[in-house]
């Protein structure tokens, strides 16, 4: 009994954590670009700009420290190095901090699909 006790409280728990919250409605070039995505991630290389806006919001929704992150290693392509010398974080730091801003980035992501299809 004590086991089905602690099983319960560690998923109301990690459901406390994970609360997803609403967001802002896609633009219908979003909406229709993430719909062919879903269906065919590999298909959809077509309407880059539709990809455009929905990447600008996700970076919208990141935190400060995360857009930084993901701002300068993928969309200006530079070097964990170079992003190193640039804020004054450690290496192993910079690594640690876009491994976070990706994971908030699927999240985020992950947030809009499910206010979409559920």
């Amino acid at each position: 009994m004590r086991l089905a006790i602690r099983t319960c409280y560690d998923f109301l728990r990690a459901h406390q954590r994970n609360r997803e919250a609403n967001f802002s409605e896609l633009t219908e070039s979003e909406d229709d670009w993430l719909d062919r995505f879903v269906l065919d991630p590999d298909a959809s290389h077509e309407d880059s700009l539709a990809a455009r806006q929905l990447v600008e919001r996700l970076l919208e929704m990141l935190s400060p420290a995360a857009r930084l992150i993901i701002t300068l290693l993928e969309i200006e392509d530079r070097s964990v190095r170079e992003i190193s010398q640039l804020t004054g974080w450690s290496v192993p730091l910079v690594k640690v901090r876009a491994f976070r801003a990706r994971a908030e980035m699927r999240k985020c992501l992950k947030r809009i699909a499910c206010d979409k299809y559920l």
